[in-house]
């Protein structure tokens, strides 16, 4: 096999995570494996039979905020010949990279790694350089070009202006992420977004960079819009840190059908909720005839990553 550029700059990225300090950015050795179980079929006869086991890896890598994982997986989808799903991971992981070392209360930056977020951030770029740079003309260079130019000024901005750290007693607002989870038990998943399809569950993460020894208060709000039908049965149910699923919220019916509303759930009398968020990734999913926009975890008190 001749080594492209992206498989050469897929050993750069192993090599740097290899040689990286223990931060959030190096590969996270579960990540790894799913990817490695995923190449096997990729370099298959049958590359085709990867794209489930890819999206595994990618949906554990976005629970991790794996920014390196993410890259590596960019190669991959790119290998697979699916761009949506490489401007997908290369547009996450520069995202993630940044939030990593840029405090944001309002989107999820938690300022928690600097030089994780940097580090990502050049890896993008080099990135970038080997495997995307030589791509022909077309609406996939354009979009990664763009991304690549957006990573580059907002690590011009941080060698500029340094990290910017959660201020002490800070909240921390974490977007959640839609995509599988396993909560969905079999059922069609529906992506955010508006829709008048029923009898689909949208399953979303939050990843929570850092794990927080203790919460004083979390709170869950989302924005959703019921669909009418059997929205008396619709739920908004949290996977704690045991693996039991809680039903924190089910009053959708009450809620005004055919028009969106935004609803917060306090959860911080749950103990198994708050070891799972303590763990760094809450699952959550809501079925089944509701609509949703977004959903936000919002931490508060305690001693949150800093």
């Amino acid at each position: 096999m001749t080594l492209s550029k992206g498989l050469l700059a897929k050993g750069l990225l192993l090599a740097v995570a290899l040689v990286a300090p223990l931060s959030a950015s190096a590969l996270d050795p579960a990540v790894e494996a799913k990817i490695m179980e995923a190449e096997n079929l990729l370099f298959s006869a049958n590359p085709a039979d990867a794209t489930y086991a890819l999206t595994a890896a990618k949906d554990l890598a976005i629970q991790k905020l794996d920014v390196d994982g993410l890259l590596w997986l960019a190669e991959d989808y790119l290998i697979l010949g699916d761009d949506r799903m490489v401007k997908e991971t290369y547009s996450l992981a520069t995202q993630y990279a940044f939030d990593l070392a840029n405090y944001d209360p309002n989107h999820g930056g938690s300022g928690t790694d600097c030089l994780g977020g940097i580090m990502g951030l050049e890896m993008a770029l080099l990135q970038y350089d080997f495997s995307f740079a030589g791509l022909p003309d077309g609406p996939l260079k354009t979009e990664l070009t763009y991304m690549r130019d957006h990573a580059q000024t907002n690590l011009d901005a941080l060698y500029a202006n340094g990290c910017t750290e959660r201020p002490a007693g800070a909240s921390l607002m974490i977007d959640g992420v839609p995509g599988e989870n396993g909560l969905a038990i079999g059922n069609t998943v529906r992506p955010f977004g508006d829709t008048a399809a029923a009898d689909q569950w949208a399953s979303f993460s939050f990843p929570i960079s850092g794990a927080p020894a203790t919460i004083t208060q979390a709170k869950v709000t989302f924005r959703v819009k019921p669909l009418g039908g059997l929205t008396d049965t619709d739920s908004l149910i949290l996977q704690g840190a045991s693996g039991a699923h809680y039903d924190v919220y089910h009053d959708f019916a009450a809620l005004p059908q055919g028009e969106y509303s935004e609803v917060e759930v306090d959860v911080s009398g749950n103990a198994d909720i708050l070891a799972a968020i303590q763990s760094g990734t809450l699952l959550g999913v809501i079925q089944d005839d509701t609509a949703v926009e977004w959903v936000r975890l919002e931490l508060s008190g305690g001693e949150l990553p800093v």
